[in-house]
């Protein structure tokens, strides 16, 4: 009897030994842990390097599904990237005559501050999405690309008072850096031919969103 019990303590310290270390393991695999949501920093990794310049409205799209603020910004000029233009944006007619102040200086920071105020109000469950029809490329040269088309954003976002579809009409002037990589360095937003000149346009959101 003496030694079937110390059998059986024996087995049962060996199942508490292996529960313990089963826990721990799966601890730290965190499958018992809360996950976060998405940084709109950080967000998903669906970027191409841009060697032509459809490559880099894909990329914009792709930035946008996935609340990338790395991978937007990759997407504007930046001469600290070797690009030689500096990136402007130029915002519908409404909008630029009522934040005059704010696009007069406005840049690849601002961008960037806006894109990221912008997607932390949206749920993580609810993507954006950037629908673009009729887009087509009016120039391509060796050095530039001009493309044009109506886009449709929709970001559910949870901010009062402000619309959280826009649309309009995007021209983009693509050209390559030294390393041969393209990026927008001309953004010029507009209302669409058959939309009220209130409506909401891109450019509406990134100065509500500005701050």
């Amino acid at each position: 009897m003496k030694i079937f019990a110390e059998s059986v303590d024996c087995s049962l310290g060996s199942t508490v030994l292996y529960l313990y270390f089963a826990i721990v393991f799966l601890s730290g695999c965190g499958l018992f842990s809360t996950r976060e949501p998405e940084s709109p920093v950080a967000g998903g990794q669906s970027f191409t390097p841009p060697t032509m310049p459809s490559l880099v409205i894909e990329n914009l799209k792709n930035a946008v599904k996935e609340k990338n603020a790395e991978n937007f910004t990759l997407c504007l000029a930046d001469t600290a990237r070797g690009d030689y233009h500096f990136y402007r944006f130029e915002p519908a007619a409404e909008v630029a005559a009522r934040y005059a102040t704010l696009f007069s200086s406005w840049g690849v920071t601002a961008e960037r501050q806006a894109f990221i105020s912008l997607m932390s109000k949206i749920p993580a469950d609810v993507p954006p999405s950037l629908a673009i029809s009729g887009g087509y490329f009016d120039v391509i040269t060796q050095d530039s690309a001009v493309y044009i088309g109506d886009y449709l954003l929709v970001v559910n976002h949870s901010a009062t008072a402000i619309p959280k579809r826009g649309t309009g009409v995007m021209r983009l002037t693509i050209a390559p850096n030294s390393g041969g990589q393209w990026s927008i360095i001309r953004w010029s937003d507009a209302n669409s031919a058959v939309a009220d000149k209130a409506a909401t346009t891109w450019s509406t959101f990134k100065a509500q969103f500005s701050n």
